[in-house]
Parts: structure tokens; C-alpha cells; sequence
């Protein structure tokens, strides 16, 4: 079984120049073997295996590149010829390979060897590449298994990740529990087991629904909207504001707080829905506050409980 890991790396300015040359190298290498098989000069894989020794000799630059890391393009070159191949099986439409630019090629991989992880007991671990050096990285998980491929990639945002691939071993689980049991389930009962033991159907849908039923009950005798921040409490004029508006205005001179204005709509409503030996002996009113009067006292009555959701949206209301 294979797993994959994914750390990001924090290479120095030197590091970094040489991770960048190494991308463009390992591109050249890709773009050259494309060439070639395009050309039909080659067309056997491990012919153009061949020529990354050849490129070396005419390159000298190439040598200072980890030899199984331009080994990978010719792996990663017939790789992609594959994808084409069943893509085209399976009806697509396909072209060619096309060479890949500066802003299209990402990724180099050192496969098998070349690389080492270093723990440190600082907050920087190190990841050993073959002719670039120790990166620093921050180990957050363990690598379990023997590390079989690492590839290193470059985000257009400048950083620098590296996944690892590791293989461990399956194994399948020892399970010690030797007790065995049939189950059967069924229709009348919810399960049968060979032990002769029964399970009666715990019907969750028709606890839903009856919990449902209750709250479409509640909702049908709900009124959509509410006007108690848009009414003025002391004229009864509509005064329409907006959510932003946290000031109620009104041409008959009180200006408070909305929330408060609409606190006092809601204590008007409640008492006209009560008998009339239940409701106070003198009239609530409201008077004309003054500007920036932050007035917070709550009037203080007999009635039963009345409440509002404080929410800014269009609030539901009962009619």
C-alpha cells in the first residue's frame, strides 16, 4: 500500500535559485526527448532512455542534475503518450504533445534514491537532495514505510512543496474474537441474529415526521416580515429605513433608536391583545427625545409574555 505525504518546503534564496534551475533543466531534458520522438528518430523507450546519456555529453550542464531525476522525464514523456492512447480508445478527440513552456512545466522527481529525511530536534527538519543540498522543512506527521519517489513542486505563489511517497506492507488485522453470529434483516423485525436475539424497527422517519408535522403547524400560523422597525411608535407613521439606518426619524420629532422604537411597537401590540382589565390605567406614550439620546429603559406592564427575535433581516411574527 502506498501513501502519500505533502510538506511544504522553506528553501533558502541560494536553495531556491537552484530548485529553479533544476525545473528548467529537467523541462529541457522533456522538451529534447519529445523532439526526438516526434521527429520519429526514436521510438523505443528504452532507446530514448539512452539519449539522457548522450544529452549529458553534449550538455555538460545536465551532469550537475540528479541522473534518476532526468531519468523520470522519459517515464513521465510515455506516460502521457499513454493517457493519449486511452483517451482515444474511449472516443475522445486527442492531438499532440505539445512542449512545455516556462509557466507549464512545475514538478521534477527523484525517484528511488537521491533524497533523505534528516529529524532535528529544531523546529526545522531537513530534506537531503541529490546535487541541491538540506532543505528545511517542517515535519508535521511521521512518514511511516519505506519512501519510494519525492516530487518537488512550485506553485505559482512562489512555494515550494514537496510529496512524498511511501509503501508500506499490508497486513491484514488478527482478529482474536472467535464468537460467530448470523444476522437476518427483515420486515416485521428490524434484525434477526442466530443467537435467537431481536430488534424491533426504531422507526426514525416517523420521528421526523411527527417533530416535522409539529413545526409546519407553528410556521403555517407565522406572518412573513415584520413592520415594528419601520413604524413609529409614537405616530404610527410608516418610516422606512434601511439596515444600515440605526437612527428612527420621524416628521412628528422623535428620533431614538431603532431597536428601541421597534421594542416599543412590540409593547403596543401586546397590550391592545389584551382585556382591557388587564391593561393599564394610563396610555403608554412615548415623547420626543433629543439627538444622540440613547434612551435604553424598557416601560414596565402586566401582560403576558410577549417576545421578538432581535435579528436586523425581516424577522417572522405572529399574526
Amino acid at each position: 500500500m502506498q501513501t502519500a505525504y505533502k510538506f511544504r518546503l522553506y528553501p533558502t534564496r541560494e536553495q531556491e535559485q537552484r530548485l529553479l534551475w533544476t525545473l528548467d533543466r529537467c523541462r529541457y531534458a522533456y522538451n529534447f526527448l519529445l523532439s526526438e520522438l516526434q521527429n520519429q528518430k526514436i521510438i523505443d523507450k528504452a532507446q530514448l532512455q539512452e539519449m539522457i546519456t548522450d544529452l549529458k555529453r553534449i550538455e555538460p550542464e545536465l551532469q550537475k542534475v540528479h541522473s534518476k531525476t532526468l531519468q523520470y522525464e522519459n517515464y513521465r514523456l510515455f506516460s502521457n503518450l499513454h493517457a493519449l492512447s486511452q483517451l482515444k480508445k474511449n472516443g475522445k478527440k486527442i492531438g499532440r504533445l505539445r512542449f512545455k513552456g516556462k509557466d507549464w512545466f512545475k514538478t521534477f522527481t527523484y525517484n528511488q534514491s537521491g533524497f533523505a529525511i534528516m529529524q532535528n530536534q529544531t523546529r526545522y527538519d531537513k530534506l537531503w537532495l541529490s546535487k541541491i543540498g538540506e532543505i528545511p522543512f517542517i515535519m508535521h506527521r511521521d512518514v511511516e514505510g519505506k519512501i519510494k519517489q519525492i516530487t518537488i513542486k512550485h506553485y505559482p505563489s512562489g512555494k515550494w512543496y514537496a510529496s512524498i511517497i511511501a509503501e508500506t506492507k499490508d497486513e491484514i488485522p488478527k482478529t482474536e474474537n472467535k464468537d460467530k453470529v448470523g444476522i437476518d434483516l427483515g420486515t416485521i423485525n428490524y434484525a434477526y441474529d442466530s443467537n435467537g436475539n431481536h430488534f424491533d424497527n426504531p422507526k426514525h422517519l416517523d420521528k421526523s415526521l411527527k417533530k416535522l408535522r409539529k413545526e409546519q403547524r407553528r410556521l403555517s400560523i407565522k406572518k412573513k416580515g415584520s413592520d415594528n422597525r419601520q413604524k413609529c411608535s409614537n405616530c404610527g407613521k410608516e418610516v422606512p429605513k434601511k439596515l444600515w439606518n440605526r437612527i428612527h426619524k420621524c416628521s412628528c420629532g422623535l428620533e431614538i433608536d431603532r431597536d428601541y422604537n421597534s421594542a416599543m411597537n412590540i409593547l403596543k401590540r401586546a397590550l391592545e391583545s389584551l382585556p382591557p382589565e388587564r391593561r393599564e390605567s394610563t396610555p403608554v406614550e412615548t415623547e420626543p427625545l433629543l439627538k444622540n439620546d440613547r434612551r435604553t429603559e424598557s416601560a414596565s406592564v402586566n401582560f403576558e409574555q410577549v417576545w421578538s427575535e432581535k435579528q436586523e433581516a425581516p424577522c417572522d411574527s405572529w399574526e
